[in-house]
């Protein structure tokens, strides 16, 4: 198969995924918190807008992980709460935020003049998720700014249902009826 037929598929797949997360609204639809460009399979940038790269905090929660955009919050504001940082690849990571185990978000690293060695800044609570999620994220060294929505959300809906046969569930979200965005 083609690179290019088997990447439209996984966004397709990272998309439903996305559809049936349970913070949904915040992606897409009419009270949505990311502009339109975003998760756009068709969108033919490659880097958000200035000011509009989006944060997304990682918490853990009665041993199972909660990765949610947080709405009022974008990268150049990580640079105000002076936490310490550090990166893999385009993706930006934090020190614990309030109730947040660690800040992400994929784009522009240089905003951010707080930056550590890797394994100086700690992430406590979700030590399972985040090894899984940065062994993965490692590999996509190429994920695009505009497409990491997807990714994490599929990466959360992985270590969700790991242990289980997720094809199941997979092509049930793909045959689910997904929502008209415009």
């Amino acid at each position: 198969m083609a690179y290019n037929t088997v990447y439209k598929a996984m966004c397709l797949i990272r998309r439903a995924i996305l559809t049936h997360a349970h913070d949904a609204e915040l992606y897409q639809g009419p009270t949505a918190c990311l502009p339109p460009d975003f998760c756009n399979s068709n969108s033919a940038t490659k880097a958000p807008r200035p000011g509009l790269i989006p944060v997304f905090g990682l918490m853990g929660q009665n041993g199972d992980t909660v990765v949610s955009l947080i709405p009022e919050m974008r990268a150049e504001t990580v640079y105000y709460l002076n936490l310490a940082t550090a990166n893999l690849g385009q993706v930006v990571y934090t020190d614990r935020y309030q109730e947040w185990e660690t800040l992400i978000f994929c784009g522009k690293s240089h905003i951010v003049t707080n930056q550590k060695s890797e394994g100086s800044v700690h992430v406590d609570g979700s030590r399972g998720f985040w090894s899984f999620c940065k062994t993965r994220l490692h590999r996509m060294s190429g994920v695009s700014a505009l497409k990491f929505p997807l990714y994490l959300k599929e990466l959360e809906f992985r270590y969700r249902n790991r242990g289980q046969d997720i094809f199941p569930l997979v092509a049930g979200y793909l045959c689910d009826f997904m929502p008209k965005l415009d």
